[in-house]
């Protein structure tokens, strides 16, 4: 199975005047695709758009965007203009976020977030059909309605748009990130991808995310391979000692900030370690930042990150994930790996250095 090794922008890269640069260069390198995220403080739409009109080749899109804070026009309209900029080229990656986030950082108020999901992406597809099928402002849901729309708030249809898993012309693939049962049965039944969380195990994919995807799927009669599964896992390697130490303590801390929110509590209690994510979340009350990494041990660490030399970790990615992702992009974009030796392992073609 070809697995598809996709970059993200991250640093300098992430930066307004870096963008252009860093995307030229994942093109040249490579890569299949290329992903922004809004997990810290910065736009992703914003820079995806100076990426687009600097590559002709790379895939890209939002991993994620979070969905709540904007209404689904809005969203609507941005995708729209980036697929249309690029050929086609946009992937729309949505997530929720967890309720602190959403109340406290984005100002927005907390509903159910699987139900309220459901409505956005339903409202989005709506969207995206009365533009590329030319039909009426219809949806009326729980949480997002779209009724009117006037000849100038029509969006000319995409000239390449995204063609479904029914054949159909559906505009703008859409991506979800989840982690519990609910999310990934909603992806299996309306999304054309999923974002898998960084915190997981073949385990956690096999027994959890797959079956649930499944369950989707086959409620609306689609094939579970319809759905392109992404992964960004965390890689503990180094040239020399000093580089492995400084892996193993940056992922450890991030396996811990994970874990602390007790949303992430399944993908623990799955391999018997279901009383850390309390623990560390009493440790992040009492202000213990510095010392979360120390409750991860070796053997939590083996199971939720590929550990290995430099040039064992494009073999130990296939060996975890072949036959169960289309998609990987490193979590630590700056981690020791050389990309080519990537991209020939998973991908199955060499490529020239940039």
């Amino acid at each position: 199975m070809t697995i598809a090794v996709d970059t993200t922008l991250t640093g300098e890269g992430a930066e307004l005047g870096g963008v252009a640069a860093a995307a030229r260069v994942a093109e040249a390198s490579g890569y299949a695709g290329v992903w922004m995220s809004e997990a810290g403080s910065r736009d992703p739409f914003l820079r995806l758009a100076i990426l687009a009109a600097n590559t002709e080749r790379v895939q890209f899109g939002t991993a994620i965007a979070i969905a709540f804070p904007r209404a689904p026009i809005i969203t609507a309209q941005i995708a729209w203009d980036l697929a249309e900029g690029s050929g086609g080229r946009f992937i729309l990656g949505l997530g929720s976020q967890v309720k602190g986030h959403i109340e406290r950082r984005f100002s927005v108020p907390w509903t159910a977030p699987g139900p309220r999901m459901r409505d956005y992406v339903a409202c989005l597809r709506a969207i995206f059909d009365s533009w590329q099928g030319g039909g009426p402002a219809a949806f009326r849901g729980e949480h997002y309605q779209y009724t009117l729309i006037t000849p100038s708030s029509r969006r000319e249809p995409l000239r390449r748009p995204f063609i479904d898993w029914a054949g159909r012309p559906a505009g703008v693939p859409v991506y979800l990130a989840g982690v519990n049962p609910y999310m990934c049965r909603l992806a299996g039944e309306q999304c054309d991808g999923f974002f898998v969380h960084p915190l997981n195990s073949r385990a956690y994919l096999t027994d959890m995310v797959l079956p649930a995807l499944r369950h989707g799927a086959d409620r609306v009669g689609r094939p579970l391979s319809s759905i392109e599964l992404c992964v960004q896992p965390f890689v503990v390697t180094g040239r020399d000692d000093d580089e492995v130490r400084h892996w193993t303590e940056v992922v450890k801390r991030q396996i811990a900030y994970y874990a602390s929110t007790r949303t992430y509590a399944p993908i623990l209690e799955l391999h018997g370690w279901g009383d850390v994510p309390a623990k560390l979340h009493e440790m992040t009350v009492t202000n213990r930042w510095d010392d979360l990494g120390s409750v991860i041990t070796d053997e939590m660490l083996d199971t939720y990150a590929i550990v290995g030399r430099p040039e064992e970790i494009p073999g130990k990615l296939r060996a975890r994930f072949d036959g169960l992702v289309n998609r990987i992009a490193l979590y630590h974009r700056d981690v020791p790996v050389d990309p080519g030796a990537l991209i020939e392992t998973l991908q199955g073609r060499a490529v020239g250095p940039a």
